[in-house]
Order: C-alpha cells, then structure tokens, then sequence
C-alpha cells in the first residue's frame, strides 16, 4: 500500500513580534530526509505553502516524489495561521485513501510500522495536541501534546470535517487565533466510533508503541542544549524513540540564536546523513561540496569540509568530518564520550578499590565472606560468631544447628 505525507511549511517574513513562528530553519530538509529514510511506503509528499510562500532554494519542486500546494489553491481568503488550512488537507488531488501528516519540524527516528496504526482493521487515531486559542462555548479539550505524524484516512477526515458546522465558519475565519480543528475531528470521530483513541491503546499495551522525544529550544536551556541533543542521537541509534519534535522557541537574541542553531545542524546532519532524492545537486550554481547553509549568515563563507562549530570555542578548530568526541566510544563507534562505568560487568575487573579484607570467594567477588557463605553452619560454632549479641541471629542459628 502507498500513502502520501503531507507537510505543512511557512516562511515569510512577519511585522509582528513572533518571528518563530515564520522564520525558516531548513527543518523541512530533515524531515524530507528523515521520511525517505524511514517510510518504505511513500508515494508523494504534498508540502502545504502556508501563505503562499516560495519554497526552499534547495529543494528540486520538479521531483516526481514531491508536489509543492499553494494554500491558495485549497481555499479562499488565507487566514494568517497555521490551523486553517487543516480543514482542507482532504482536498489536495491526487491524495492517496490514507496519508499522514507533518510539521516541518517532524522527524522520524524509526522506520514506520504500519501496524501501529490499526487495530482489528480499525484506525488509532493519536495524539492530536491541543488548541492554543480555546473554543468558545466548549470545556477546554486538549489531547495530550501531540506533535506526532499522524495517520488519517480520507473519507473519514472530510466527514470530520463537515461535521464541525459553526466551528468550520469559526476556524475558516480565525485571524491570527490558532484553533486547532482536529481537536473536534478526533473527538467527532470517537463519538461514532469510527475510529480508535490512541491513548487507551497505549494504556492496555505493556510499552509504549508509539515513543518520541519534543524539545523545546529556547533562551533556559541553550547551555544544556549540547547534552540534549546528543541524548536524542543515542536514543535514535539505539532505537529508542520512533520520532522527533524540535520547537522552533529559539532565542530572538542572534548570539543564542547561532549557536543554537548551529549545534542543531550539526546533530541532525549525523542522524540524517543520507540526502534526499528531492534535494537539488547544485545550489545557486554553486558545487554541491559546500553546505546547503552558505547563504544563511550565521554560517556564511563557511566550507562545506568544516564544521559549522569551528567559530565556537567549545568544539574550535576540529574538523567537520569528525565529531568533537570522535577519540571516545560507547557503543558501536558513537561519538560520545564513554561514562566512568562503562566496562563490562565482572567484577574483579572493575576500577573500584578493593577492600583489605579480599578474600577469594566461591563467586570471584571481592568483598569478604558473608557469614551466611556456608547454609548449614556447620563450622561455625556458636561461642565464636561474630553476631552472638544479635538476638534474633542466635535463635536463627540455634534452629538452624539444632
């Protein structure tokens, strides 16, 4: 079976004071990357332009596998948010019966499993989020966080739709206030169990099915950003999380801004090294051996062989084909440096002080004996125990003798 991705993307340039919300981090490369690495079942990847806005310079709009859709070609009247042109995603032509859906700042850490999705040929609908502008005349509804790709089927998402009757005319004329639609559609949808919460198949399932890491980046936690960053790498490689979520809550001051930035590049180019089919070969007939980032200025007439970290004094002067942590391993070669205890598990072999009182044991283990060592106590006689004043000691080793 095919299905098709659609992603929704913004940048423009905005008067108002939430320059996060337009500004272009290229986090749609890595999301493209991450799909084409992970789902085997990709037929297109529909990528929304919010506001109509141009699409990245180094993205080919001509590939087979992509199809650029103006927000204007969905509806009328474009709303300045990033919620209404939900209610349209059923429209696109061409749009396979079950497609997913992305934000550009989605990624996938492990191949999708379809399986996940369905229970007894019924679709799991999960975690949709919540709506950051609350819905008049409604108790608050929130869906946990969301920020997950989701799997939605056509026919079912277009009647979601026409069932949310005033709301549709509220979200369709919303402004700047981000009404979540498919809060509602979900709730629609449980309502005539058409399809299943997936929050109570993670209840029944022993482990979590579906895991994934959200980062928030922002001015609190840049000096723990590294640390961050390289746990999602780990967890990635280890297989732990099935996807990613990097906020764009980055630092409006541009000092903080590099550097995060940077160290972010940095470690999604080592989790998605392998580049799309989509990407272009060459950039504004420049040679592709230099970074698809020449013309942003924080790493402006920077080569491609260097690292983006080079101007930062944590990580200075080390080249870009190499990690900063290239000299120590954990695990298969990964570059992060080993934690003081990982060394195999005997213990003889590790690097603890023995005690004076080391004594070869039947277990190889180098503390002294337990008095216990031998169950019968045969050769232990009574008078000579060290733990004769315990009370409840002698009346165990009295029955035990007797």
């Amino acid at each position: 079976m095919k299905i098709d991705c659609i992603i929704g993307y913004i940048n423009i340039k905005s008067d108002r004071n939430i320059i996060n919300r337009y500004r272009d981090n290229n986090e749609l490369l890595f999301c493209i990357r991450s799909i084409n690495m992970y789902f085997p079942f990709l037929n297109k990847i529909h990528i929304i332009m919010g506001n109509d806005c141009t699409p990245p310079s180094w993205l080919d709009i001509n590939h087979p596998s992509i199809n650029i859709v103006n927000e204007s070609t969905l509806y009328k009247n474009i709303q300045p948010n990033s919620e209404t042109k939900k209610l349209y995603y059923h429209k696109i032509k061409g749009l396979t019966d079950y497609f997913f859906t992305f934000d550009d700042d989605f990624y996938l850490a492990k191949t999708i499993n379809l399986n996940d999705y369905f229970f007894n040929r019924k679709l799991i609908l999960y975690s949709v989020g919540y709506s950051l502008t609350k819905f008049p005349n409604l108790h608050k509804y929130s869906d946990k966080r969301g920020h997950i790709p989701l799997l939605w089927n056509k026919q079912l998402y277009q009647e979601s739709v026409i069932n949310l009757g005033y709301y549709y005319l509220l979200i369709t004329n919303a402004g700047i206030k981000r009404y979540n639609p498919w809060c509602l559609m979900k709730k629609y949808l449980l309502s005539k169990n058409k399809v299943i919460d997936g929050a109570i198949i993670q209840r029944l399932s022993n482990n979590r099915i579906l895991n994934h890491k959200l980062m928030n980046i922002d001015d609190n936690n840049i000096y723990n950003i590294n640390y961050v960053l390289q746990k999602i790498f780990i967890n990635t490689m280890k297989k732990k999380i099935n996807f990613i979520n990097i906020n764009d809550n980055y630092s409006n001051n541009y000092t903080l801004y590099k550097k995060q930035i940077a160290l972010v590049y940095y470690y999604l180019n080592l989790i998605f090294p392998i580049k799309a089919p989509s990407e272009k070969k060459s950039l504004n007939n420049k040679p592709f051996n230099k970074s698809p980032f020449d013309n942003l200025p924080i790493v402006n007439n920077i080569p491609f062989n260097k690292s983006l970290f080079d101007n930062l004094p944590i990580v200075n002067n080390i080249p870009f084909n190499k990690s900063p942590f290239d000299n120590t391993s954990i695990v298969n070669n990964m570059p992060f440096i080993k934690p003081p205890l990982d060394r195999p598990y005997n213990i003889n072999n590790m690097p603890f002080i023995k005690s004076p009182l080391n004594k070869p044991s039947s277990v190889n283990m180098p503390f002294k004996k337990s008095p216990f060592d031998n169950p019968l106590f045969e050769k232990l006689p009574l008078k000579n125990h060290p733990l004769l004043e315990h009370n409840l000691i002698i009346h165990f080793l009295k029955l035990r003798h007797f």
